[in-house]
């Protein structure tokens, strides 16, 4: 994770290049290769580009640099539901409201 004076400078950064015509793809590259975290990358994404959270973390979700944790974010999501559905089911009666929701429609549960 970048520190916030770090961030500012790659944000300058990222933004330059992308009003130069450079391609989403090797600002992400780059993005990593200075140490940014996926999560830096989303913020990044969605201030430079000017867009919502959910599209920036789709585009970056669906982004060749970051597709080796794509699987991983997955399971991570899936570990977590089942978490949900087994704290409902051990709650004793208390309600607990969990908003299922994802930006991207592909990653909808059914």
């Amino acid at each position: 994770m970048l520190q916030s004076e770090d961030l500012d400078k790659i944000l300058v950064m990222a933004r330059q290049q992308l009003q130069a015509g450079s391609g989403l793809e090797p600002v992400l590259f780059e993005l990593r290769c200075k140490g940014a975290d996926k999560i830096d990358s989303i913020r990044i994404v969605k201030s430079a580009m000017n867009v919502s959270m959910g599209q920036a973390k789709t585009l970056v979700d669906r982004s060749e640099t970051w597709s080796d944790r794509h699987s991983d974010d997955l399971a991570f999501h899936e570990v977590a539901r089942e978490a949900v559905q087994k704290l409902r089911i051990e709650s004793w009666g208390i309600e607990v409201i969990v908003e299922d929701r994802s930006a991207d429609p592909d990653c909808r549960q059914p």
